[in-house]
């Protein structure tokens, strides 16, 4: 089921400053293994910088 309200996370890998906590390779196993356990859509063909959004509904 949709909910109406669900707990979706942006990262931006074009700007990685505006990432502050995504700075050690400890911080980006710890977000693969989110992105893994979560609903994750990677569109890169239709926007020029790769977004990759997690969605932890």
């Amino acid at each position: 089921s949709v909910r109406a309200y669900r707990r979706t996370a942006i990262i931006d890998l074009g700007h990685p400053s505006l990432i502050p906590k995504v700075e050690t390779a400890v911080d980006l196993g710890q977000l693969m293994l989110q992105i893994i356990e979560c609903n994750v859509n990677i569109d890169s063909k239709k926007i020029r910088i790769p977004l990759i959004v997690v969605d932890c509904s």
